[in-house]
Parts: C-alpha cells; structure tokens; sequence
C-alpha cells in the first residue's frame, strides 16, 4: 500500500529527520500527488508512526 511506501520512503532516505522531508519530495519519488501523500501521513500521523511538522516529518 501507499502509506507503507511513504513509510519505507521516510526510513531509508531521511533516517534521521532533523532535515526537511516535504511532502513533494516524497509524491515525486512515488508518483503519486502531494494531496494523496499528505492524507496518507495525516493517517500514519494519526496511527502514532510519524509526526508532521512545519515542512518537516518526523518517525516516532
């Protein structure tokens, strides 16, 4: 599924998020909209497995 994608996505390329992660970045690079992504890690959000800042995410 999408979110388990962003979630691999998130691990291996921003292993430790004190960078930015935007919501772009990671639509590009699964060639899906920014909308979509950006529901998908409100619900990751909402399941405790990441935490959405200003232009940052960050994996609990």
């Amino acid at each position: 599924m999408l979110d388990e994608q962003i979630l691999e996505l998130v691990r291996k390329h921003f292993p430790n998020i004190a960078e930015k992660a935007l919501q772009e970045e990671i639509a590009y690079d699964l060639n899906a909209s920014r909308e979509a992504v950006s529901r998908l890690l409100k619900q990751l959000e909402n399941d405790g497995l990441v935490k959405l800042g200003r232009n940052k995410i960050e994996l609990n």
